[in-house]
């Protein structure tokens, strides 16, 4: 049997470069403070209108100031005159026929059906349920971890509020929400466990599914079970309509009601590390070492209000039967908001049962409301943020560092180009003279040092122009529009100015800093952003 449906898959990335859940454990009370510096005790809300809420994430705690990041944060408006083609292979299951015992616990967040992962090295990729093939992830394998789902409030169904509140799933397709989104999340099987993968940049895949509720299923849905989804859904596409997801609505049923009360937690005494007293900013990206030393304390103790999922679970009881997706990278939709996640948002949604529905909005919180009261989702991210721009200081750095450096920029292209095929051997197989290359020939590849002079000569044209903003522009959008003939992929783009950036590095040994090292990551981001703005333009006038 097939292991997945042959899939269109529609490719829509976002300008610049989980868990829908990413917050592990139990949260915490609030205790009505808009910053905290205790870990363990930090509260988030989805209050629109508290210091807490969904807005001020990111001054919560600095270990949340991703939370700020205009770069790639979730979730996102799918605009679909704006996606790009792209002929992915299918997604790919291993070991799709068992179903993994799982527990399921009221977190004070939202009910999580959490997997019990095996851990055992000999067995891990045969006892856990393993995903593949993930657009923009080479040849990475990745854990099923959890599930999850996400409901909007109703206290704004009359008003004319934008967020949408009421409609629970945190993507929309062309602005429009479903009811729920179920999140399953997988994780890199290279890391022990979740918490240590999560932070750490193409750790996590999450596939969001959007749900619809039904008071009573059609006989013709009702038959499309599991039994049903084996046997027809993995043969052919079926049209877009919702599968009733009759092994999901059950769980929903039974669990959400069994564990509908939150029992407070008080968070531990023990405080987390505090030895690295540096201090981050909304929209600022923590470093690893900073993440492990400060923000892995978990507000998470032991709950006596969990239960054994007693047939386990499956991602089975949640994939469409019509498996075309839509895929970008994106961000953790709640604290830390880690930027490390590759959504598969699928286009056709599921259904299940109106108790299934109500018993979750029914699931009190942290602060033993209703979820229904706030909700659990978060607002539409604007993608990008406005135009990048580099400030009078950033041009003058730059102009100083390019004059001491250009006279390498064939030995510099070729280290950037080597990195960025150690670091995603994805990247070269989309360049066809270099697929047939072994790794130590191409260090001295005549076609290797050609191309990467070709792409110094455009930044060095760019240098000369980075004081007239409009023929930057005009420069780098002609040549986003020349990509897209040669089928490069629009993620691609993101990834060849930090890999730069390492490259001179050791050039500018005695001048190098802080500031010059974000001079040249802002220079980046401007030609990265003009760069596809002409790949999208070119795309839009094909179609």
């Amino acid at each position: 049997m097939a292991q997945c449906l042959s899939s269109v898959v529609l490719l829509w990335i976002s300008l610049g470069t989980v868990l829908g859940a990413g917050f592990l454990g139990v949260r915490p009370q609030s205790n009505d403070k808009c910053r905290y510096d205790d870990i363990n005790e930090a509260h988030f809300s989805y209050d629109q209108n508290h210091c807490e809420g969904p807005m001020k994430w990111c001054n919560v705690h600095q270990c949340w100031s991703t939370c700020g990041s205009n770069i790639r944060q979730s979730p996102i408006n799918i605009q679909t005159a704006e996606t790009i083609r792209e002929g992915f292979g299918d997604l790919q299951f291993r070991n799709l026929h068992l179903r993994v015992p799982a527990n399921i616990s009221n977190n004070g967040h939202s009910p999580d059906f959490d997997c019990k992962v095996e851990t055992d090295e000999a067995l891990r990729l045969k006892k856990n349920i393993i995903l593949t093939n993930v657009p923009m992830r080479g040849d990475k394998q990745y854990i099923f971890a959890q599930l999850h789902i996400h409901i909007g409030n109703e206290t704004n169904r009359t008003s004319d509020s934008n967020i949408n509140d009421d409609e629970g799933s945190e993507h929309s397709i062309d602005g429009q929400f479903y009811p729920m989104e179920a999140h399953l999340v997988f994780y890199d099987s290279s890391f022990d466990n979740i918490g240590v993968a999560k932070p750490v940049n193409d750790s996590l895949v999450v596939l969001g599914v959007m749900i619809k509720d039904k008071d009573l299923c059609s006989l013709e849905e009702g038959k499309m079970n599991e039994k049903f989804y084996r046997k027809h859904c993995y043969r052919k596409r079926t049209k877009c309509k919702g599968r009733f997801a009759k092994r999901l609505s059950d769980n929903m049923e039974h669990y959400f009601e069994e564990i509908r009360n939150h029992d407070p937690v008080k968070p531990d005494l023990e405080k987390s590390s505090d030895d690295d007293i540096r201090e981050y900013q909304c929209g600022d990206h923590p470093d690893l070492d900073f993440i492990y030393n400060n923000c892995m304390k978990r507000s998470t103790y032991e709950s006596r209000n969990y239960r054994e999922v007693e047939s386990g679970i499956s991602p089975l009881d949640v994939l469409p039967c019509d498996q075309s997706f839509y895929t970008y990278a994106g961000s953790l939709t709640t604290p830390p908001c880690y930027e490390t996640v590759q959504w598969i948002v699928f286009k056709c949604p599921i259904t299940v049962s109106k108790k299934a529905y109500r018993n979750l909005q029914l699931v009190q919180d942290s602060n033993e409301d209703d979820l229904k009261l706030l909700g659990v989702k978060r607002h539409i991210m604007t993608r990008g943020g406005p135009e990048p721009s580099l400030s009078e200081d950033q041009l003058e750095l730059l102009e100083k560092s390019w004059n001491s450096i250009k006279v390498n920029i064939a030995n510099i292209g070729v280290v950037a180009f080597m990195n960025l095929f150690q670091t995603h051997p994805e990247v070269k197989d989309a360049f066809l003279p270099f697929q047939q290359l072994a790794e130590d020939d191409m260090e001295h590849s005549a076609i290797l040092r050609s191309h990467a002079l070709r792409v110094m000569g455009t930044v060095d044209k760019c240098l000369t122009r980075i004081r007239t903003p409009e023929k930057l522009q005009s420069l780098m959008h002609e040549l986003g529009e020349r990509h897209v003939n040669y089928s490069a992929k629009y993620d691609f783009i993101d990834m060849v100015g930090g890999q730069f950036v390492h490259a001179i590095k050791p050039h500018l040994q005695d001048s190098w800093s802080e500031e010059l090292g974000e001079a040249w990551v802002q220079l980046f981001r401007v030609l990265c952003y003009y760069m596809k703005k002409g790949m999208r333009d070119n795309n839009a006038n094909a179609d």
